[in-house]
């Protein structure tokens, strides 16, 4: 369950930091390093979900309660 929630902040917080450079880029006519920034991010985000989806698996439903419990219960 933990193990969810950390991919999850660190897909967050790692957007955000990816966001504010990107802005930076394009304002300063840099929109090449932009534009690559933006693929990246998509990869690894792509690649979280991927790493998410795998622990996702093993489970069991007493697991997944807990863990639909928790996220619910962070809102």
């Amino acid at each position: 369950m933990k193990t969810v929630a950390n991919y999850s902040k660190l897909l967050v917080r790692s957007n955000i930091v990816l966001y504010i450079i990107m802005v930076a880029l394009f304002a300063t006519n840099h929109a090449t390093f932009g534009i690559l920034l933006l693929v990246a991010n998509v990869l690894f985000s792509f690649k979280l979900a991927l790493n998410n989806a795998d622990c996702r698996d093993h489970l069991t439903e007493s697991e997944r309660r807990k863990e639909r419990d928790f996220v619910h219960n962070n809102k």
